[in-house]
């Protein structure tokens, strides 16, 4: 269904060394250009990982060694601010070498003042690394442990229509490519009007966005067009709620359906079968987030449900609760817990899949200096998939601790 997916040794090497030349070099260029801030860091982590491919049966553990250098830069003047990362994540395994990776992380991001109503906004980004490092964290779905790199682009104008209000357009695209034949490459294009007003309290705003994005693989083609209303209330400075709710309509093409899934040493793997059907739809879409801050701690909590992909071309009504919380025991010690529940169920009457995902993280972070700092911590996660009959559930913990050091210049 795919071309073979070619893993670059070369390339990885010559990003990762233009990487580290950006980072010496870093110090005489902030020296010459007082708008520009950079800062520089990095990460040393040390895991014991008790399920390193996720699977429900043959669990294989391992010890991690993870090295992270970054970079990220900051450019501002009265009309133009530009925002730049640079990351590279390497991954060295004690006993299943075959898994050593160097996962990469770039992004860009600029906006300008044209005029003072009139302003531009741009982004692009590239990602590679697993599917069990970015899809199971966005989307709580990973059937397979394997490569995934993701390239995304786009851009925004706005227009400033009085003090109260604003409107504007913004279109995205991404293309994402997985290691695998049996996965499905994707292009992702989504494009969105949007307008602010401000109300007469001064406090809650009010967006409407009407939006229409497809999806475009060699498993199915998604048009997906919708409108969502959001509110914006601060209840006080330091507790607000953002509240976003709509209606969608999708209309989907299938050209290969799933037909079962095989279980291999605790992997599933898909059996296809070619199709030609249609199916349109209804679906309600939210996003609603609060937070609250305190002297000593912040904490969020969310609901988020949207129409997602997994790799092999489904799309996938996805329902989110996830939180956050982070406290300061003492003027140096702090803890943290973060969570997430997913559900995730086939969008159409052609497709049967049905799951659920959780995750909990908590931990304790220790600071050494103002710029170094020490951090201990546990993850487990669960997947369950209600379809299998049997193996259905894939878990794993994993412990880790970590130093991380900032530079900023």
């Amino acid at each position: 269904m795919k071309r073979s997916f070619i893993n670059s040794t070369f390339n990885i090497q010559h990003s990762t060394l233009l990487f580290l030349a950006l980072l010496f070099v870093a110090v005489p260029v902030t020296a010459m250009a007082q708008d520009v801030t950079f800062i520089p860091s990095i990460d040393l982590r040390g895991e014991y990982d008790d399920n390193v491919l996720y699977t429900r049966t043959y669990e294989t553990g391992d010890f991690i060694t993870r090295v992270k250098p970054a970079l990220k830069m900051d450019y501002a003047t009265e009309l133009l601010k530009v925002t730049s990362n640079v990351a590279v994540d390497i991954f060295r395994y004690m006993d299943e070498t075959d898994l050593d990776t160097e996962n990469q992380d770039y992004g860009l991001d600029g906006r300008y003042q044209i005029t003072e109503r009139w302003s531009l906004s741009g982004n692009c980004s590239y990602v590679k690394d697993t599917t069990l490092e970015s899809e199971l964290e966005t989307t709580g779905l990973a059937d397979i442990r394997q490569e995934r790199k993701r390239y995304g682009g786009g851009g925004g104008l706005t227009y400033q229509i009085s003090e109260v209000a604003d409107a504007g357009v913004d279109y995205s695209h991404s293309k994402t490519v997985y290691e695998y034949e049996l996965s499905t490459d994707y292009d992702l294009d989504s494009i969105a009007l949007f307008y602010n007003r401000r109300l007469g309290n001064q406090l809650d705003m009010l967006t409407f966005q009407p939006y229409y994005s497809w999806y475009d693989s060699t498993a199915s083609k998604v048009d997906n067009y919708g409108l969502s209303i959001g509110w914006l209330h601060p209840f006080s400075e330091t507790f607000s709620i953002t509240a976003f709710g709509g209606a969608r309509y999708t209309k989907t093409k299938y050209m290969y359906q799933i037909l079962s899934f095989e279980i291999i040493e605790g992997i599933i793997y898909p059996e296809y079968v070619k199709v030609d059907e249609k199916d349109g739809s209804w679906g309600a879409t939210a996003d609603i987030a609060m937070k609250k801050t305190g002297e000593t701690y912040t904490t969020s909590i969310g609901y988020n449900r949207d129409l997602s992909y997994t790799s092999y071309g489904e799309p996938i009504d996805s329902d989110r609760i996830y939180f956050r919380g982070d406290k300061r025991l003492t003027e140096r010690l702090r803890a943290s817990l973060a969570g997430s529940l997913y559900f995730n169920k086939s969008q159409g009457e052609s497709e049967n899949r049905d799951e659920r995902y959780y995750s909990i993280s908590p931990s304790l972070g220790y600071n050494l200096t103002e710029y170094h700092s020490l951090r201990l911590g546990y993850d487990y996660q669960q997947s369950l998939n209600k379809i299998l009959v049997t193996d259905r559930r894939a878990d794993r913990n994993r412990v880790w601790l970590a130093l991380q050091f900032k530079f900023p210049l």
